[in-house]
């Protein structure tokens, strides 16, 4: 089956079924985190009064803003990504959320667990390579949370400490989170594709075998009214 696909003209096994990640996708999920970062400072700031740098914050939110308006400007909404472009887009995702959770507290932050994301959407999406490259980055991330950050916004007067025990569990669970969200993503999806390849192929030997069943009832009729 897999021949019959493979030799049908300008369609191959893989390319058949996938054409990278579209670009609108991934700017539309970018928005949404762009939001839901702007109005988590905006509560801690207004609401909370909590003490932090907030400026710097800002203008790690604004980084991707201007990337998101970039790509709109320069792209089709219809473009999809090659790997590469769609590690570097999602790599960005993985270094700006970074950024924030090192200015607002690092993994004692609990939307440290967002960190997740990019590399669910990788698993699901891109290549093995692409997908360790940025498993790769994330644990790198956040080991560096977990050495660096500065303190977690908390109410004024009061100190908020987490025992060094229990930041060592934290940083394991997003570890263990980050690794088999990857492999068990790119697992699932690869066996998804190979489904979706072995099911066009069985269509296309299927519209063969009806083509030339045709051709055969043509040539049978013209041999009767010969005869």
């Amino acid at each position: 089956m897999t021949d019959a696909l493979t030799s049908r003209p300008g369609v191959a096994p893989t390319d058949a079924l996938s054409g990278g990640i579209r670009l609108q996708s991934l700017i539309l999920t970018l928005w949404l985190a762009i939001a839901g970062q702007g109005l988590a400072l905006l509560i801690v700031l207004f609401v909370f009064g909590f003490d932090f740098p907030f400026v710097a914050c800002a203008a790690v939110v604004i980084a991707s803003v201007v990337l998101n308006i970039a790509a709109t400007a320069a792209f089709p909404a219809s473009k999809r990504l090659s790997d590469r472009a769609a590690v570097l887009y999602l790599a960005f995702d993985i270094v700006q959320l970074s950024t924030l959770l090192l200015l607002t507290g690092g993994l004692h932050n609990p939307f440290c667990i967002l960190i997740l994301a990019p590399v669910a959407v990788s698993a699901s999406s891109l290549s093995g390579r692409s997908t360790l490259l940025l498993v790769g980055l994330a644990l790198a991330c956040v080991s560096g949370l977990g050495l660096l950050s500065l303190s977690l916004p908390w109410i004024p007067g009061e100190s908020f400490v987490i025992p060094l025990m229990y930041q060592v569990g934290i940083w394991s669970a997003l570890v263990l989170g980050i690794v088999f969200t990857a492999a068990y993503g790119w697992r699932i999806a690869f066996e998804t594709r190979a489904m979706s390849e072995a099911l066009t192929a069985t269509r296309f030997v299927l519209a063969r075998e009806q083509r030339l069943s045709a051709v055969g009832g043509l040539a049978a009729a013209a041999a009767h009214e010969l005869g």
